[in-house]
């Protein structure tokens, strides 16, 4: 890995990583601001490898880790604006585990979800 630094480092809960054909697609939220954030790669699927999500001990990523993400740039692409492309660089960290109180936290409001403030009931 690089002995330079990364023009952003991102940190998150991680509360996405699902599998995608060539890799993964790993998300979650900012510690600070509590907005979405993705990380991407170059590739063109921009799925992340098992390699990019490795910690400097050789551990992956994982659900509710809090992670710091090293990063080149936004790149929003359509709808998802919290794309942010890798440093595929630098080793993920590991800074610990979110608690529930942590969870709960970032949980959205129900009044962001629906952009027309309508609310249908099944």
């Amino acid at each position: 890995m690089s002995d330079d630094a990364p023009n952003y480092v991102g940190r998150i809960v991680c509360l996405a990583n699902s599998r995608k054909i060539a890799g993964r697609c790993v998300a979650g939220k900012r510690t600070g601001n509590q907005s979405w954030f993705r990380p991407i790669s170059d590739r063109p699927g921009h799925e992340v490898s098992e390699f990019d999500r490795r910690y400097p001990d050789g551990k992956t990523a994982q659900l509710l880790d809090v992670i710091e993400i090293p990063c080149i740039e936004a790149r929003p692409r359509g709808h998802q604006s919290e794309n942010m492309l890798i440093d595929d660089r630098f080793y993920w960290e590991k800074k610990g585990r979110a608690s529930w109180q942590d969870i709960l936290a970032l949980v959205d409001q129900d009044a962001d979800l629906w952009a027309n403030g309508l609310l249908i009931l099944a």
